[in-house]
């Protein structure tokens, strides 16, 4: 009797394939059995279950934003804007982000479709609200019990084909987030074409070349003002457009001229979906050297578009 019940299970898993699981492996804490399989409703106004539509046998990410988020919520949707495209069309095919609200009451999914428009995102990346004593269950479920208004900055990563699970930083650098979700946890990752080798990445010689506000501007400006598919505007020639100690300013507590109604801070958040610009946190010193890179990217990009100097005449060519 127990081989025939060996063979029959052997049987099955033969006909399935190892592509085929219809769950966590059995064993793992982290199915069926974990999550709760709350109804969520899509910014499309679709209800889905959490476990059941959402994680079931899928390679997942998960964050938690809201759109009133005035810290770091805007760099989170940012950052995963960058790292969509750093996967290359799997997004939606084998990968699928979501992004929940944790301020339900105001993110209604009409709202949460327009947040979404505004980080261009793609199919295969969902955002999603439901009932608040459910959504800090899940919350709860992930790891964050913090307070919503500081709640972590992390991205919740996993494969419920083999019940592996990991939390890392929402906005390190988004090849790096590529390759953790697209590799760390796929068992086939080995199969698939190799990526860029290493030797391409800049050497720590040419990272030491970058001033320190280049530093500040990739590590806290980038991803909301990349040159493509950007939420926030370009910086091109603003250190010439603004007035420098409204600029300052607006780096320095964004969060504080929004709050007093600065008329152009309030235009700025009406033009860009209504995304407000985060509050990073920096000193005066750091803001100062944002904007001196500001301004040294300005010359050094006119300084390339200006036309060669004409050779004098009877000068030898």
């Amino acid at each position: 009797m127990r081989t025939t019940k060996l063979l029959a299970a052997l049987l099955s898993l033969a006909v399935l394939g190892p592509g085929a699981a219809r769950a966590a492996p059995k064993g793992s804490p982290w199915g069926e059995s974990y999550f709760p399989n709350y109804v969520l409703t899509t910014q499309d106004g679709k209800q889905v279950k959490l476990y059941d539509d959402l994680i079931r046998d899928k390679m997942v990410v998960f964050s938690f934003i809201y759109t009133r988020c005035n810290k770091q919520c805007g760099l989170i949707a940012a950052s995963m804007a960058r790292v969509q495209r750093e996967l290359e069309g799997r997004l939606g095919k084998d990968i699928f982000f979501y992004s929940i609200s944790i301020d339900p009451e105001r993110d209604t999914p009409e709202v949460l479709k327009r947040y979404a428009e505004a980080f261009h995102a793609r199919p295969g990346w969902t955002f999603l609200t439901g009932k608040k004593e459910e959504i800090k269950v899940i919350r709860q479920k992930f790891g964050d019990l913090a307070p919503v208004e500081e709640h972590t900055a992390n991205l919740r990563i996993g494969n419920d084909r083999t019940g592996q699970w990991m939390a890392t930083g929402a906005v390190d650098n988004p090849k790096y987030l590529a390759m953790v979700i697209g590799d760390w946890l796929d068992p086939s990752w080995d199969k698939r074409p190799p990526r860029k080798s290493y030797t391409a990445a800049p050497t720590t010689e040419q990272l030491l070349k970058l001033s320190r506000g280049a530093l500040l501007y990739r590590d806290n400006c980038l991803a909301c003002h990349s040159a493509d598919e950007s939420v926030g505007p370009s910086l091109k020639g603003v250190v010439a457009r603004r007035d420098p100690r409204w600029l300052a300013r607006w780096i320095k507590e964004p969060d504080k001229m929004l709050a007093e109604q600065d008329p152009l801070a309030v235009q700025l958040l009406e033009k860009y979906a209504g995304v407000p610009m985060p509050n990073t946190g920096l000193s005066d010193e750091q803001v100062a050297a944002v904007v001196e890179h500001l301004r040294q990217a300005d010359l050094a990009a006119a300084a390339r578009a200006a036309p060669a100097p004409e050779v004098a005449r009877g000068e030898a060519r």
